[in-house]
This record gives C-alpha cells, structure tokens and sequence, in this order.
C-alpha cells in the first residue's frame, strides 16, 4: 500500500511540474457552401451532318439473341478545374485527359453482357504532359454489367477505376414506342463507384426524327439531362449534359453515341492542424468539369 500511495504521490508532483496541455480549440461553424455556377454543356446536338429521313414512330430493345454481340470503340477528352481555398490562401490546377477504349454487348437470349474497358491515353496538369510512368498509374475503367432487352440494366461489378462511367445514360432506350417530337422521362440514380458522386435526377429522351448514318437508318434519341451530383463527404454538386443517340430499330442496336456533360461540385472540410497554435480553418474544394465522349459502332 505504502509503495503505491509513493507511486501516485510522484505523478502527481510530475503533473504539478509541468503546464497543463491547452485545450482544443472549440469547432468552427461551417461557412456556407458559394452558389454553383451556370453549368452549360458544350453542344447540346440540336444539329447534326447525317442525311435526314422520313419520319416515323418506332419502339426500342437490344437484340441480345445467343451468340449475338455488338462491339463499340469509346473515345472520352476531359477538362477539370480544381479548386483549394482555406485559411486566406488558394491554388488551382487544371487538367486535360484522353480516354480510348471498347464496350462489348454479348447476348445471352433476353439478357445480355456488356464489359467496358477504358483507359488514359494522354494527360496534362497545367498544360505539362504527365510522363508514360505517371499515366500507368492512373487506375483503367473496366466495369460488368447485365442488360436486358429494354434497356435496364439490371447489375453491375466495377472492376477497376474510380469514376462511373455512365453508360446507363448513353444506351438508355424509351420504354415504349415513340413517336416523332415524343419524349419519355426517366428516373436517373447512379451510385456503384465510392470513390465517384452519386447521381439522382432525370433524363428525358426524346424522338429527333430518323437519320441515315453509314447504312444503318436510325433514330435520333435526344437526350437531356439534369442530376445532382452528391459528392463524397460534405458538400454539393450537379451535373447536366446532352446525349445524341443514334438507334437502328431494325437491327436492335445503338450506331452511335454523343455526349456532352459539364459537372459542378464543391467539398467543405475542416482541418485542423496538429499545432495546436494553429486555429482550425475550413478548406474548400471547387471541381468543374466537362467531357465529351464518342461510341461508335465498330461495323
């Protein structure tokens, strides 16, 4: 008893001789997130150069009939502004990528697999080309998804990457015949990559008449899309776009795909140095965002 009475008797003049530890500094409300920006998409492919046809309604489904497949070559060029602002100082870096890669649809009788593989060809960070060792390191897009004769995809597993790389939007189909200047409106919700925002709004697609593209005679499906964009953590976003698809109802498959999308976003988070001298402060990040992506069918 006597030794431990002794033990406690020398911490306590060990604390006695020393200052006390400050106390941490009380949290900083959050600042309010800034308004987003007027989000404008590049084109919005009122116009194209394909031969114009007679029109006249049509309904839309997959020919996925076994042994059946359809192959795509995929070409992505995007633009992205970051942001970093907080404790009375900020930077900014702009980057360029290319992307190239295909997407396989193999069918299976009323079901169907469609693999995507992507990958950066080309990268700039403030107009510097990033090296071949730097760019290898940038994680490929390979996603597996099953998608049925309407169009739904019904699952999918992310392979590699860290972006979604939303081809529910690009091959989305009417659920029923349309007719010419007919639209349908679909609920819109992505959110299988972590790493990636979810995405919760509507795209409407509309019949833009019939084209002739190559020899395939098509319909124009236009679409417009408007989502929010929730980004990982606290913050906000949105994301709007166009989509020119060109279907041939004949042979069951889309010829040709056009999108361009243009993102918002913004993440606030409070850091606190381990200084303790150092107030706390809130950083912001700011990520603007376009893309402009080409399917085409590999005929």
């Amino acid at each position: 008893m006597k030794r431990l009475v002794l033990v406690a008797a020398v911490a306590m003049l060990a604390a006695c001789g020393r200052p006390a530890e400050p106390p941490a500094p009380p949290p900083n409300p959050a600042p309010p997130l800034p308004p987003l920006p007027e989000l404008k998409p590049s084109e919005d492919f009122s116009k194209d150069d394909f031969l114009p046809l007679p029109d006249a309604p049509a309904g839309f489904s997959w020919d996925l009939r076994e042994g059946v497949s359809h192959n795509y070559a995929y070409e992505q060029e995007s633009h992205l502004i970051v942001t970093a602002s907080g404790a009375g100082q900020s930077g900014k870096v702009a980057s360029r990528t290319q992307w190239k890669g295909d997407a396989k649809v193999v069918g299976g009788g009323t079901r169907g697999e469609l693999v995507f593989v992507s990958a950066p060809i080309a990268q700039w960070n403030n107009n510097a080309p990033l090296s071949s060792e730097e760019l290898n390191k940038v994680p490929k897009q390979v996603v597996q998804l099953m998608v049925r004769e309407d169009g739904v995809f019904e699952s999918r597993t992310v392979r590699s990457g860290q972006e979604d790389p939303k081809l529910d939007l690009f091959f989305a189909l009417p659920s029923r015949e349309l007719k010419p200047g007919e639209k349908e409106t679909k609920e819109v919700h992505l959110s299988h990559v972590p790493e990636d925002a979810k995405y919760h709004g509507r795209q409407e697609i509309a019949h833009a008449g019939r084209r002739k593209v190559g020899r395939h005679e098509c319909v124009k499906l236009l679409s417009r899309l408007d989502l929010e964009a929730v980004p990982p953590g606290d913050g906000q976003g949105r994301m709007v776009g166009w989509i020119a698809a060109y279907f041939d109802p004949k042979e069951r498959r889309f010829v040709r795909v056009e999108a361009a999308l243009v993102l918002a976003v913004d993440v606030r988070r409070e850091m606190r140095p381990a200084d303790l001298k150092i107030p706390a402060y809130w950083l912001l990040n700011r990520v603007q965002a376009d893309s402009r992506v080409t399917i085409t069918l590999k005929d």
